[in-house]
């Protein structure tokens, strides 16, 4: 076995120093994920397993995964969507009392889906209440609703006050 098998070489061919190591362990940063650090410092890494990398730093203690935590820092604010949605089922419910013709038959179905869109929002709001206490990760979150951490976001955006913790 040679030394070149062993250590990473650079692009020169030459081994990778220790000081141009550690370089690249300071400049992952905090809210940086590792496909951008990648992206920035792909030339530094052209001959080193970033899989390999990250996982010897955490091993070692020199590197730590950071986590995102969501916390509702007040009762759920309607958004003006919100506002909207309540305004139109306030105005399905005045419809339905009125009898229906045969013009607003078609209409009563749509008013039916968009009760079952607003059922479904509701569910959706009560589910994401219960992990906005802090103390549940977004791994977690994504994982039990069977949402994207895109989408998550999009729906905290639309929940109300909630902070972002990275921990």
């Amino acid at each position: 076995m040679e030394q070149n098998d062993v250590f990473p070489l650079n692009q020169n061919r030459e081994i990778v120093d220790g000081v141009a190591i550690v370089e690249l362990y300071a400049a992952l940063k905090q809210g940086q994920s590792v496909k951008q650090w990648h992206a920035e410092y792909k030339i530094q890494l052209a001959n080193i397993d970033v899989r390999r990398f990250i996982s010897f730093g955490v091993i070692k203690g020199i590197l730590y995964r950071v986590h995102k935590y969501a916390y509702a820092s007040g009762p759920r604010q309607l958004g003006p969507e919100d506002q909207s949605k309540a305004a139109g089922a306030a105005n399905r419910e005045r419809s339905s009392e009125n009898r229906p013709s045969i013009h607003s038959e078609a209409s009563i179905s749509d008013n039916e889906e968009a009760s079952e869109e607003d059922e479904e929002e509701d569910l959706d709001v009560k589910a994401l209440t219960k992990y906005l206490d802090g103390m549940h990760c977004f791994d977690q979150i994504c994982t039990e609703l069977d949402v994207s951490e895109k989408e998550l976001t999009s729906k905290l955006k639309r929940y109300g006050e909630v902070h972002i913790i990275h921990r």
